[in-house]
């Protein structure tokens, strides 16, 4: 991938976080645009060319029209059910792309989302999902009830009539994440970090603005995620350019400071610092290294790298580095551990997947190399 696709895409993005000057976008950046969510954010901070991309302009429209009614009629049910719940008494956590897309973006359609996710106490999800059922909603799954008893949230709902997707969760973590033990996402801090907001005339909950910081930062780095990456990067430098004044780096550091979470959000946080969607006046390196992560030169240059060619400007995956082997760098570098052990293993890391039960398997060794040698750009 050319690297004038990773200045356009920054470009681009600076235009949004921070109002410098629109420029244009090529075919190129204008296609992952597209493909990974931004197709509202381009069209309204970028200089489309539209004598020479036609059609490219078209679909961006197109898909900016969507992006608005597809917010909108995830806006409205969200609404429909969040009146209904304070009608009993209950008052959600708003998280993630419904909190942030209402409090941060200048059109909320700018953040698009996938499903729409609440934080409810434990001893309220009999009820809330008695009120969702008689709102139309279906659980829907290829997975049975049980399994959903080891993650955060229940059994997911999907609307009778329209393909929107609720999730109901009880903790921010599953239990198959390393976070989940982390002090600072037990419920107790959780509840503490929550602040009563208006939505829409609707008693909603929110996380304080350090909070979500942490946050989104592990939720992100924690997992290897290609398609709408840039979201929780757009997410954190919008909740810092906001509040840049009123910040205390101090909560913000404490609660960053435990295995894996100090790796994941100084991860983001130094990546954000380097990359100009933050206002000049914002200086967030004094506080950044002041997090104990363990990410050594090399490993932080790797992590940097995957970020810029793969979710920044969607460079194809590769005969080598396939999806599932960034995703597999992506989580051992990450890992609490020996920066120079952990590159030093990494060979034998992608040869040998830690957790794949599979990995000294003949058989699955050999459908890796079959893929290898018959992979075609």
């Amino acid at each position: 991938m050319p690297q004038h696709n990773k200045t356009q895409m920054n470009d681009l993005l600076k235009s949004f976080c921070v109002g410098l000057e629109k420029k244009n976008l090529d075919v190129d950046t204008l296609k992952w645009a597209v493909q990974t969510g931004l197709s509202s954010i381009a069209l309204d901070y970028s200089n489309t060319n539209l004598i020479n991309d036609i059609s490219g302009c078209k679909n961006l429209t197109a898909n900016n029209l969507t992006s608005q009614f597809w917010y909108q009629t995830q806006l409205n049910l969200t609404k429909q059910i969040i009146s209904a719940l304070n009608e009993q008494g209950i008052v959600p956590t708003l998280l993630k792309g419904i909190s942030i897309s209402t409090s941060y973006y200048p059109k909320p359609h700018y953040r698009t989302m996938r499903d729409i996710d609440i934080l409810v106490d434990v001893r309220e999800v009999d009820k809330v999902e008695e009120i969702l059922s008689s709102l139309g909603y279906e659980q829907r799954s290829t997975y049975s009830k049980e399994f959903y008893e080891s993650l955060h949230h229940t059994m997911p709902w999907q609307h009778c009539k329209e393909d929107i997707w609720i999730e109901v969760h009880k903790r921010l973590f599953p239990k198959t994440s390393p976070c989940y033990n982390s002090p600072v996402f037990q419920l107790d801090v959780v509840q503490n970090e929550r602040l009563l907001d208006d939505f829409y005339g609707l008693k909603v909950y929110r996380l304080s603005k350090e909070f979500q910081i942490v946050y989104i930062a592990t939720h992100w780095a924690e997992r290897f995620k290609q398609i709408g990456g840039l979201f929780a990067l757009l997410d954190i430098a919008l909740i810092i350019n906001k509040h840049n004044d009123e910040l205390d780096w101090n909560k913000i550091i404490s609660c960053s400071n435990s295995p894996h979470v100090s790796n994941y959000v100084y991860l983001t946080l130094q990546y954000l610092s380097k990359s100009g969607l933050l206002h000049s006046s914002v200086n967030i390196e004094q506080h950044v290294c002041r997090i104990k992560h363990t990410l050594g030169i090399t490993s932080k240059a790797i992590l940097n790298s995957i970020v810029n060619d793969y979710i920044f400007v969607g460079k194809p995956f590769g005969r080598a580095l396939t999806v599932n082997n960034i995703a597999i760098i992506w989580r051992h570098l990450l890992e609490p551990s020996s920066s120079f052990v952990k590159v030093l293993l990494l060979p034998f890391v992608i040869i040998f997947p830690k957790g794949s039960n599979k990995k000294f398997d003949f058989k699955f060794q050999l459908s890796r190399i079959k893929s290898f040698l018959k992979f075609k750009r």
